[in-house]
């Protein structure tokens, strides 16, 4: 076993506990804050360097899970507003939607990251898309949510929130908080074009 493998073994007790409530992948060795919501919908914590992947999503191992899973049919959407990477990571099928972190996004980012997302997906029935905030929940959540009712694989807000909540939280919880009926809301609006 390599030094790497000894710190991440030890360390993954810790991830488990800053993921919370949020499913993990683990098998064949990866250790990952992953979830699919469908089979070709993932959605994933921030894949970190250095000190900070000892307690999220490690960068290398995330790239490593993706071109094992999938090859070269994975897309990544990164949408945090506050955090970039170097694209080549993810071979340049990587695109940034910059979205302010704790607040709904514009619904001018709705639709183009939707628009996006479903023309990757239909280009090859083995595409996946991968998308990530930081914790994988709230931004993700939305984004999510709204492409499954703009490709019609939920029939309500409802349906698309309690899937992403399933699939994505071990109590299936998801964003069930006080701005529920907001997101409600906004994913009726993104969803009417």
């Amino acid at each position: 076993m390599f030094p790497g493998d000894l710190l991440r073994n030890a360390m993954a007790p810790v991830k488990t506990l800053v993921s919370k409530k949020k499913r993990r992948l683990v098998e064949d060795g990866f250790n990952l804050d992953l979830s699919y919501i469908t089979d070709r919908i993932i959605a994933m914590g921030f894949p970190a360097n250095n000190f900070e992947a000892l307690y999220r999503n490690d960068a290398d191992e995330v790239v490593d899970f993706l071109w094992d899973r999938h090859g070269d049919r994975f897309f990544v959407y990164n949408l945090c507003r506050e955090r970039r990477y170097d694209q080549s990571r993810f071979a340049g099928r990587l695109q940034h939607v910059p979205l302010r972190d704790h607040h709904p996004p514009p619904l001018a980012a709705i639709r183009p990251f939707c628009e996006h997302a479903h023309d990757w997906l239909t280009a090859d029935d083995e595409h996946v898309i991968v998308v990530h905030c930081k914790a994988g929940k709230g931004r993700t959540g939305v984004m999510v949510c709204s492409y499954l009712l703009y490709a019609g694989l939920a029939s309500s807000p409802e349906q698309a929130m309690e899937l992403f909540a399933q699939r994505r939280t071990s109590d299936g919880k998801g964003n069930h908080h006080p701005q529920s009926e907001a997101l409600r809301r906004l994913l009726l609006s993104a969803a009417a074009g």
